[in-house]
């Protein structure tokens, strides 16, 4: 658990620590997309192919990141989730509608 949770569960409980936690997964920085930007520039990249790999709460952010990027192919993620699982019922549903809302890749 990243530090700065672990510091709002400690003080101020864990529902603080949940809604921390959600923020990201529903505010502007999913839409910071310079990464991928810049991996659609460079030479032998093929752009049309790319995919994400997340884990923990990185799984989580891949998969919402997706909503903000519909060029990527493909999304894989290890743990997302898995021990907000029970605990958040936000990051659990916005979760879910993000999977019910994927779309497969044209082949």
């Amino acid at each position: 658990m990243p530090d700065e949770l672990k510091k709002q569960a400690a003080a101020k409980g864990v529902e603080a620590r949940q809604k921390l936690q959600f923020a990201p997964l529903t505010g502007p920085d999913l839409d910071d997309t310079a990464a991928l930007s810049f991996l659609k520039t460079v030479r032998g990249i093929d752009a049309h192919r790319i995919a994400v790999v997340g884990h923990s709460f990185g799984g989580q952010l891949a998969r919402m990141g997706t909503k903000h990027d519909d060029s990527l192919q493909a999304v894989v993620t290890f743990g997302a989730a898995a021990n907000s699982w029970v605990k958040s019922a936000d990051v659990r549903n916005i979760l879910l509608e993000a999977v019910d809302n994927a779309r497969l890749p044209s082949c």
